[in-house]
């Protein structure tokens, strides 16, 4: 469980001793045999490439590398369909709350996202430690 501070983090980085790409990284993901708590795929976008995590209670862990500098950013899913001003994302993690609540109670509903968010940057910071 997150604690006071930590439930404020937006960005985590990481800073290798040699650069890396976004194909390697993924392959290094993929092969590592770390249960990820979701899905995640290579995306790309304005920026270049980027792996990107599923949403999970309106949150999306998505890591963006530069040189040596692996950062995880906590990110908003993108609404791509709204009938009557409510997104389809806002129904999704409403679900999800409500199941949070039923598995861990009250705190898990708020927190939950945030976790998954954090969950995912401790990951990676194990799957990168000492590279």
């Amino acid at each position: 469980m997150a604690d006071k501070k930590s439930m404020f983090k937006m960005e985590e980085k990481i800073e290798l001793r040699e650069p890396i790409d976004v194909e390697a990284l993924h392959a290094l993901m993929e092969q590592s045999g770390i249960e990820w708590p979701g899905q995640f795929k290579i995306s790309k976008g304005l920026f270049g490439k980027t792996i990107a995590f599923d949403s999970y209670m309106n949150v999306v862990p998505v890591v963006h590398i530069k040189n040596n500098i692996v950062k995880v950013k906590r990110e908003q899913p993108k609404s791509d369909i709204e009938v009557l001003g409510v997104s389809r994302n806002s129904v999704k993690a409403q679900k999800e709350m409500f199941a949070g609540m039923k598995e861990g109670g009250l705190k898990k509903g708020f927190t939950g996202g945030q976790d998954y968010f954090l969950d995912v940057c401790d990951l990676m910071q194990e799957l990168l430690a000492g590279k």
